[in-house]
């Protein structure tokens, strides 16, 4: 696991150095995702950052936001957005990589939403859920 360098870059700059190669796909991946991020920008924003520093901050801008005049407080936004966003694949990863941990939340989503019948059936082996749904 790489270790972020911590002098002379943002949050976000850090975040994305520690991505391995596949990982660096699959976020790309996660953030073509409409569901995840609606936002084109973002996207051009990571494009930008696997090739290029951040600073000078109105070249990335250029990059992200062609034809339109420099804003720090667009950039900055769009920076927070995907940094939330790395976070999320973050916390993704960690959730689809912890055993037990899709069963348990999978438990208690269907408990919580009144799905007694599915409830049970997730509690037993998955075996006799089949049966007892008809799928």
């Amino acid at each position: 696991m790489k270790k972020a360098k911590s002098t002379g870059t943002t949050k976000l700059e850090q975040t994305i150095a520690v991505f391995s190669k596949v990982e660096t796909h699959m976020f790309r991946q996660f953030l073509e995702a409409s569901f995840f991020n609606p936002r084109r920008d973002v996207i051009l924003l990571y494009q930008w950052l696997l090739q290029h520093d951040l600073e000078p901050k109105e070249k990335t801008f250029a990059f992200v936001y062609p034809d339109t005049v420099y804003s720090a407080q667009k950039l900055r936004l769009v920076m927070s957005y995907l940094q939330q966003l790395a976070e999320r694949f973050l916390a993704y990863q960690q959730w689809k990589n912890a055993p037990g941990a899709y069963e348990s939340d999978l438990v208690r989503a269907v408990r919580h939403r009144g799905l007694d019948t599915h409830f049970e059936c997730h509690r037993r082996a998955r075996t006799s859920c089949t049966r007892t749904l008809h799928v």
